[in-house]
C-alpha cells in the first residue's frame, strides 16, 4: 500500500487528476509497471504543442522491444493526462545522445511522439 501512497500522492501534486480517478490511476500505473519494471512514476511538466505547460505524472524509463531476435532497451517518457483512462497516455520515446529515431518510422514522429495501434485504438474498458 505504500507504493500505492506514492502514486496518489503525485497526483495530488500534479491538481489536475478527480479524487474518484485516484484509485484507478494508481492501480493503472502499480500495473504498468508489474508488466515493465524499468519504468518509474513521477511528477513532470509537460509542454504542449501550444506552448502550456502542465503538471502531470508520468512514467519514465526503459521499455524492451524485441526486434529480429535482439532486444533493445528503448527509453520512453508516458503521460498520463487527467483525462486518464477515457484518452490514452501520451507516448514519447526519448532517445539518449547515443541513439536517433529511425527516419520515417511507422510508429514514431521525429519529435518522438508514439502512434502505436494499442494507443491509437484505446479503450478505457481494456486498457
Amino acid at each position: 500500500m505504500a507504493f500505492h501512497r506514492n502514486i496518489v500522492d503525485i497526483l495530488r501534486q500534479a491538481r489536475v487528476y478527480p479524487a474518484e480517478s485516484e484509485q484507478r490511476l494508481a492501480d493503472d500505473v502499480a500495473s504498468a509497471m508489474r508488466e515493465c519494471p524499468t519504468i518509474r512514476p513521477r511528477l513532470g511538466t509537460l509542454t504542449r504543442n501550444d506552448g502550456s505547460k502542465q503538471a502531470l505524472l508520468s512514467l519514465t524509463g526503459t521499455v524492451p522491444i524485441y526486434y529480429r531476435g535482439n532486444a533493445y532497451n528503448i527509453p520512453v517518457e508516458i503521460w498520463i493526462t487527467e483525462f486518464h483512462p477515457h484518452i490514452a497516455p501520451l507516448v514519447f520515446v526519448t532517445p539518449t545522445r547515443n541513439m536517433q529515431v529511425r527516419k520515417n518510422h511507422r510508429h514514431v514522429e521525429p519529435s518522438g511522439k508514439v502512434h502505436h495501434p494499442f494507443l491509437t485504438e484505446w479503450d478505457a474498458g481494456r486498457s
